[in-house]
């Protein structure tokens, strides 16, 4: 998983085209984002079509696109939103669940709250 900040952000999806982002949305010390990141990680190569990339967030540089809970993931292509999941699933097969849709062609979301 690679880090960016929300400024360069925008550039980075758009340099990416088609290709599937994923953006884990997190904040220093969130322990449940720490905990969906190390399971991100774990789950990567699985996924290898997809592009890991965690971004971190504050009140001040949370952005319009994102659900309004962390940890949250979005997926871009075309800098397009594609699917969002909104904090973290009590099972984490949800997450693995919604990224393999996404590989086999599907949008979804979800909401663990």
């Amino acid at each position: 998983m690679i880090s960016k900040t929300i400024a360069n952000l925008e550039t980075y999806l758009g340099e990416r085209g088609d290709a599937k982002t994923l953006i884990l949305l997190s904040a220093d010390g969130c322990h449940s984002c720490d905990e969906f990141k190390a399971h991100l990680e774990s789950v990567e190569s699985t996924f290898s079509t997809i592009q890991f990339v965690e971004v971190e967030v504050t009140i001040e540089t949370k952005p319009l696109f994102g659900p309004p809970v962390l940890p949250s993931i979005v997926g871009f292509e075309n800098s397009q939103r594609v699917l969002e999941g909104a904090g973290m699933p009590e099972d984490l097969t949800v997450a693995n669940n919604l990224l393999q849709s996404w590989v086999d062609g599907a949008g979804f979301q979800y909401s663990a709250g």
